[in-house]
């Protein structure tokens, strides 16, 4: 199995057993995991249970592979966690388009963030519940403090008790762009409502969604969006007053 998955990708790992498998996926972090679910000293269930109760690692799609038969066992092999169960015994080609299908899925909702204005929600975006509940606290943290111009990295990893390393991660590994990047889309989808729903300023919306100063705020506005924050208000109106009408 290790020389045909070398043939498809960079690196390939090898453990004999649950025990030497979380040591190195604690290590490497490896983009994906097809472990047996029979083996010594800890089995595929513990195995996968330990890594999608661990937020720094949680987010590795893992891929059960076992002879056991009956439902009840991929149903506990899901409840684990497990995105896929693979039962023996199985082509390696299977196993190989399984793999490329999750990576691909994976990186699909990455351009998904990238290329939207909106944020899209925890559930969506997420491959298990400990990452579920990050971007949920994330979210939640971001909001509350959404007019704090200070609102950084550090903020951000002081508060939901993490490394400024494993905050990075976590987002490179789940939404695919950085935590300021990802903290001004949620600035910017509040500054939208608050352009078409209120009267307040255009320096108003800046400063309660914590853009330090008003040209900074249009300049992002724009990148976002292509057009200027008072150019948006007046057309998203607009077309309300249309539809109303």
């Amino acid at each position: 199995m290790k020389q045909t998955l070398k043939e498809y990708f960079n690196q390939v790992y090898v453990a004999e057993n649950g025990v030497s498998a979380l040591s190195i996926i604690a290590q490497k972090h490896p983009d994906i995991i097809a472990s047996d679910v029979m083996m010594p000293q800890m089995d595929g269930f513990e195995l996968c249970k330990k890594i999608k109760e661990d937020i720094e690692i949680s987010h590795i799609p893992v891929i059960l592979l076992t002879a056991l038969s009956g439902q009840e066992s991929s149903d506990l092999g899901y409840k684990l966690g497990a995105d896929v169960y693979i039962s023996k015994p199985f082509e390696i080609d299977l196993l190989v388009a399984v793999a490329k299908n999750i990576i691909r899925g994976r990186e699909l909702t990455k351009i998904r963030h990238k290329e939207t204005s909106v944020v899209i929600s925890p559930i969506e975006s997420t491959y298990s519940n400990a990452d579920e509940k990050f971007m949920i606290n994330l979210n939640a943290l971001i909001n509350k403090n959404l007019s704090n111009s200070t609102l950084d990295v550090q903020f951000i990893a002081d508060n939901l008790a993490m490394s400024r390393a494993s905050i990075y991660n976590k987002m490179k590994e789940l939404v695919g762009i950085g935590i300021k990047d990802y903290i001004n889309k949620i600035r910017l989808t509040e500054a939208t409502h608050l352009l078409v729903n209120t009267d307040l300023t255009i320096m108003e919306i800046a400063d309660k969604t914590g853009f330090s100063n008003q040209q900074y705020f249009s300049t992002v506005f724009k990148q976002a969006y292509g057009t200027s924050p008072s150019k948006y208000r007046s057309e998203q109106t607009g077309m309300n007053e249309k539809n109303e009408s």
